[in-house]
């Protein structure tokens, strides 16, 4: 009854505030707390402007209060009176068709079974227009500082400066209020590169981000300035390079690299002027090069990179004058599944075919002569009759089909001719991923453009049509392009957006056109609910009707649909007017839209960094000189060289004689000093070479060797000492090479060097000669020294190393001469664990019978050891072989049993659930427990090309084949044989060209395409195969034949070729892996969308362990362990616990006797990554959202055991040790040993 009653005085209130004007809330003071209790007023009501616009939300009632629906009231008057604007279900409603500057104040009721609560507090709001942009940015590199500079913003009172190390995406704010425009930012680091863009601000609106600038802080050491203004030409297998000249450079040095790997290579240094021929290429392959500016001082940081791919080009010429004739022909003949990128250069002409380009295109290129004239054409509609006599449809109507991934077009018109009014009439359907225009018209009238599935990018495009003529599910991004209309009423886009995809169509700096009278054209409707298209900082003419939107007859439309708009200009720029079901973006949320954002999927595509093609079928000249760059000592010269085709060539400008074998060769005089030659090249269609620079220097004088003073006492004209190796060194007056006793000695950077020489016992002559880079010879130097005593090094006694010299006898040296030595200093020991334990568990398992010694030529001290057990040629120890079926290395599912039937059947279950491909899926532990049912789903992934897809991850695969090969060898069934034979064919087939195994094969289309190291995968394969190829148990049987131990053996050698090259390189230096890599480019890759490309503290692990397992290992992989393992040591949080999931909130704490390692690490600053479910990059673990923080595992302690191991044991399975145990032994000098030196006997 008290609540009736409640609510009736509520109602009555209510009523009566708003018919009298007066301010609603002063009408519920006097019994607000019962009021607020049981009338069901909601709560929380905030107001968010936009342009023309108003986002209201509230909470609905604090108790349990039926609510029926919500009353929205509006006043421009804090005490009313108050207009009801709309009744809505949900607890948020945008308002619109709202004045800009006014200041509007709204207030919301509950209506339940009782009637109408009392109204909320009063929320205030001030719908503005944006602020524009700022423009003109510059950016001055300073030593730990970067200055930004800005054009003032009209009505902008402050500015904010954001940066990121990721153009486009990631921004985090710098500084706010910034009241003038020019910022100076001091939290910088040197050498890193930051992208900085500004937004404006006023009290009462804002703007979007500007357009970024790139800067690299530099200290002020007197290095030149980084090269700007990088630009490129790709030919065939070639690449022309220019660049504006560096501030106090004097020459350039280029490098070059694999596309987006981050390293680089110097190709050529020492460049004279601002151009460069990279010769020799590889077609088809993306390189990225930058290039630095070097002085006396020093050498600048890079340029941005620049990715380039150059290319065979294939022509296609109606005429006859080309390889084709048609286009078709001209695709029809491309690779198929290539990796490498495939031009075909279209000449000017009317190309009428209907072009059908298949999935199998990978990497293919379309480049037209002219944009206007290279006509690719054809003139079906939706009622053209097809093969089969129906109507193909409108899908089947397009002029060209495009289906592969990473296709690419560029000055090519693409056209359906069907005309006006004869129905859907598609121009070009693209299908496939990452596709890229740049330059392309796009003519038709009804569905122009079906952008049917994957991401596009349309830059600088026209796109003509009349009605849905840009239709389909893709997202896209359309920037700078032009849009044009060409029938009054017509719609522009139809977009059938997913519903989780958070973009669609994305209209960036376009303009909206249209044919002459032209009006009531709509920025589009929704095909399917979610559609999504945004146009941002369009330029609209009078053609688009003022509501905007159409929802397609069908009001449900309005409530999904995700249609937005901000900062239009022109007369069709209308926010006030607007579809209320629209919004007009805040500039916060515009500042999201960019391209790399809108596009970057799982793989993190970037379209502004797609590799330069080839824009023609002819490629400059290349030249190439005999000399290099060099330093003579005779007064002239001979120039020499060749060319690649008939040119004329010039040095210095003069015309020199060409022979005809495309040589040539002119004797130049040339001065003391430097001495500078362009050679350039003309063929008889005026392509130009870029100048080729020669630098020779002249230098006739001879270099002068200084010694540092010798070691010891001199006597007569000898130095006495007791140092054995005896120290020498000093300093050469320039550049040149220096050889002690006429072996090659390093001359440093500052020009000093210092070796060491073996002496014997007396007198002992050391002779010192140097040449000049010339190759003018110094006055050699000689000092004798003689050798007194028995000589030791500084320090403890040492082994230095223990060598097998037979199967019975090893021999330990020591760093010098024992006076005393006692055997029971030492012990040996033999490593019984398994490499994949990590625990060596040295163990005195080996029988030492006698004990001598003996000084060799050195004068140290060597211990032969002779023992009763016998020890192979590679020095390891014969150790019985346990077949343990419970303890299969690399079986982490256990499927064996203690019961024979119970084995059998388990067996028998996983033939039944193995795919057709040979593989098995993952966590399926409760259905593999039982027998397939014919019906359910072997795998959660399928493909309609391919069928069930497999997998490698979570043991999958490698699990089943392990358990199967044990019970082939247990019973002899061959069906099991067949079926572990069918899963090494899967593993295999899956292994890509590059060497690297995906998570999932066949390809799902996703990062589970990507080389996948993460959890061990790609390692877990390699681990198992290498058990086949080394015949150990199980697969000591007749499983696998002396063929497949072949193809397995050459597939490790390529696994192992792509560890090698996809271990990231951060300026120079060996670092480790990212969890997954891109199977061509080795790049690192991103997966899941807080799974960012990085370097691993986990997943290397896995890799590192690897590779110190190998045998014999190459100076690569001894490289690539040591980058490794140094890069571990570097970023490992010590004193730092690791609380995953901490109720308290806090996750990292001090610990003295913890060692932690983040899971993924920012490439080139090793911060630590933590990133949401909105993939936004965070370094610290409180920025993301709890679900995150609490749901994965951030950080661990996984490299511990692997680098204890390796600065102690290395690896050291079935090896042999020796320990020092004890300190009595000890040397002339009283040094003695150090306990627990331990060192690994090896072969000889």
């Amino acid at each position: 009854m008290r609540n009736k009653l409640s609510a009736i005085v509520c109602m009555l209130v209510l009523f009566s505030c708003i018919q009298m004007g007066s301010p609603v809330a002063s009408t519920v003071a006097s019994a607000e707390s019962e009021i607020t209790i049981l009338s069901g007023v909601p709560t929380n009501l905030t107001a968010k402007p936009r342009n023309s616009q108003a986002d209201l939300t509230w909470n609905p009632p604090v108790e349990e209060y039926p609510v029926i629906t919500y009353k929205l009231y509006r006043s421009t008057n804090p005490a009313g009176p108050y207009t009801a604007v709309a009744d809505v279900t949900d607890t948020g409603y945008r308002d619109f068709g709202l004045d800009n500057g006014i200041t509007y104040y709204y207030k919301v009721t509950s209506v339940g079974l009782s009637g109408e609560s009392a109204p909320s507090a009063a929320a205030a709001v001030v719908p503005m227009a944006p602020l524009n942009a700022p423009t003109g940015l510059t950016a001055i590199s300073g030593d730990g500082q970067a200055t930004i500079r800005w054009s003032p913003v009209e009505g902008a009172e402050a500015y904010d400066v954001k940066r990121s190390t990721e153009n486009g995406k990631n921004y985090e704010r710098v500084v706010s209020g910034v009241t003038g425009t020019e910022y100076t930012d001091s939290t910088v680091s040197n050498g890193t590169r930051y992208y900085y863009v500004v937004s404006a601000s006023s009290p009462s609106t804002a703007s979007a981000n500007s357009a970024s600038v790139q800067v690299v802080p530099a200290p002020g050491n007197g290095a030149p300035a980084i090269p700007q203004g990088v630009e490129a030409i790709a030919g065939d297998a070639q690449v022309g390079l220019t660049w504006q000249e560096a501030n106090g450079a004097e020459y350039y040095t280029i490098k070059r690299g694999a596309f987006n790997s981050g390293q680089y290579e110097t190709i050529a240094s020492r460049i004279i002027g601002t151009h460069y021929q990279d010769v020799g290429l590889g077609n088809g392959t993306t390189y990225d090069y930058v290039i630095t500016a070097m002085n006396a001082q020093g050498e600048s940081y890079s340029s941005e990179p620049i990715a380039v791919t150059p290319a065979d080009v294939v022509v296609v010429a109606k005429d006859g004058t080309g390889d084709f004739t048609t286009v078709q022909a001209a695709v029809d003949a491309a690779p198929n599944y290539s990796a490498k990128r495939h031009v075909i250069y279209i000449k000017n002409g009317v190309y009428r075919e209907k072009l059908n380009v298949p999935s199998s295109k990978t990497n293919l290129s379309f480049v037209g002569e002219s944009q206007e004239d290279t006509v690719l054409v054809y003139n079906d509609n939706a009622n053209t009759l097809g093969p089969d006599g129906a109507p193909l449809g409108t899908s089947k109507s397009s002029s060209l089909f495009i289906y592969p991934t990473d296709f690419i077009a560029k000055n090519v018109t693409i056209q359906n001719d069907s005309g006006q009014g004869t129905g859907q009439a598609v121009a070009a359907y693209v299908r496939g991923d990452r596709a890229y225009f740049d330059h392309v018209r796009f003519l038709g009238y009804q569905d122009t453009l079906f952008t049917n599935n994957g991401r596009h990018y349309y830059n600088n495009c026209f796109i003509e049509g009349d009605v849905d003529f840009i239709f389909g599910q893709s997202t896209a991004v359309f920037d700078q392009c032009q849009i044009h209309s060409k029938r009054n009423g017509g719609m522009l886009t139809a977009a059938s957006t997913p519903e989780d995809i958070p973009y669609g169509y994305v209209f960036l700096n376009s303009e909206i056109t249209s044919d002459e009278g032209i009006q009531n054209v709509y920025f589009g409707r929704p095909w399917r609910p979610y559609a999504a298209v945004a146009f941002i900082d369009t330029k609209i003419d009078s053609s688009i009707a003022p509501y905007g939107w159409n929802n397609w007859s069908n009001q449900e439309n309005e409530k999904t649909a995700r249609y937005s708009e901000y900062n239009s200009r022109g007369p069709g720029a209308n926010p006030k007017a607007r579809a209320g079901w629209s919004k007009q973006l805040t500039s916060e949320e515009a500042s999201q839209y960019t391209v790399q954002n809108v596009l970057k999927g799982n793989d993190n595509w970037n379209p502004l960094r797609i590799g330069i093609i080839p824009l023609s079928d002819v490629s400059a000249p290349v030249v190439t000189l005999d000399p290099l760059n060099t330093i003579v000592n005779s007064s002239t010269f001979t120039l020499s060289g060749r060319v690649d085709k008939q040119a004329a060539v010039t040095v210095n400008g003069q015309p020199i004689e060409m022979a005809s074998d495309l040589t040539f060769r002119t004797t130049v005089i040339l001065e003391l000093g430097e001495n500078i030659f362009a050679i350039q090249a003309t063929d008889p269609a005026s392509n130009m070479t870029g100048a080729v620079s020669l630098r020779v220097v002249y230098d006739n004088t001879a270099p002068v060797i200084m010694l540092n003073n010798p070691e010891g006492e001199k006597v007569d004209n000898s130095y006495n000492t007791t140092s054995n190796p005896y120290m020498v060194s000093g300093r050469l007056s320039e550049t040149g090479t220096v050889w002690v006793n006429g072996k090659e000695t390093k001359v440093s950077g500052d020009l000093t060097f210092a070796t060491k020489v073996s002496l014997q016992q007396g007198k002992n002559t050391i002779t010192v000669s140097a040449k000049d880079m010339a190759g003018n010879a110094a006055a050699p130097l000689t000092i004798y020294v003689v050798l007194k005593g028995n000589s030791t090094p500084n320090g403890p006694v040492q082994m230095t190393r223990a060598i097998a010299t037979d199967a019975h006898t090893i021999e330990v040296t020591f760093n010098s001469k024992l006076n005393y030595f006692d055997a029971t200093d030492f012990q040996l020991l033999a490593a019984m664990g398994s490499w994949e334990s990590l625990n060596s568990d040295l163990t005195p398992n080996l029988t030492v019978n006698e004990v001598s010694t003996r000084v060799n030529k050195d004068g140290q001290t060597v211990a032969v050891v002779r023992i009763q057990e016998a020890l192979n040629p590679d020095a390891t120890f014969q150790r019985e072989i346990v077949e343990n079926p419970y303890r299969v290395p690399y079986q982490t599912e256990p499927y064996y049993s203690s019961d024979p039937v119970k084995n059998i059947k388990q067996a028998d279950y996983l033939l039944s659930w193995q795919m057709e491909n040979g593989a098995w899926f993952k966590n399926m532990r409760e259905k593999y427990s039982r027998a397939w049912d014919g019906q359910e789903a072997k795998s959660d992934w399928y493909s309609s090309q391919h069928g069930y897809i497999g997998t490698i991850d979570n043991n999958a695969t490698t699990n089943e084949i392990l358990f199967l090969t044990v019970m082939y060898k247990e019973t002899g069934d061959e069906r099991y044989k067949d079926s572990v034979l069918r899963g090494f064919e899967y593993l295999l087939e899956a292994q890509y060209p590059s060497g690297g195994w995906p998570q999932a094969y066949p390809a799902r289309g996703n990062y589970s395409d990507y080389v996948t190291f993460n959890d061990n995968a790609m390692i877990r394969v390699m681990n198992v195969l290498t058990m086949v190829s080394k015949k150990q148990y199980p697969y000591n049987s007749d499983v696998a034949s002396d063929e497949l131990i072949v193809r397995i053996n050459e597939a490790l050698g390529a696994g192992l070729n792509y560890i090698l090259k996809s271990q990231i390189k951060v300026e120079g230096n060996l670092t480790a892996w990212c969890a997954q890599h891109d199977p061509v480019t080795y790049t690192p890759m991103g997966a899941r969308s807080y799974e960012h490309p990085s370097i691993s503290g986990s997943e290397s692990v896995g890799v590192v362990k690897y590779l110190i397992s190998l045998p014999n290992p190459s100076p690569e992989v001894k490289e690539a362990i040591g980058g490794a393992l140094h890069w571990l040591d570097q970023v490992k949080l010590e004193g730092v616990k690791y609380v995953s999931g901490d109720p308290q909130g806090q996750y990292f704490y001090e610990d003295p006797s913890s060692t932690t390692w983040y899971r993924f690490y920012q490439i080139g600053t090793n911060l630590p990554i933590f990133s949401g479910r909105d993939g936004v990059i965070k370094h610290n673990i409180l920025e993301i959202e709890q679900e995150r923080r609490d749901g994965y595992r951030w950080a661990g302690e996984w490299p511990k055991k692997l680098l204890e191991v390796a600065h102690t044991t290395g690896y050291y399975e079935n090896r042999v040790y020796i320990k020092v145990v004890g300190n009595k032994s000890s040397n002339s000098a009283g040094e003695t040993l150090v306990i627990g030196q331990l060192t690994r006997v090896e072969a000889q």
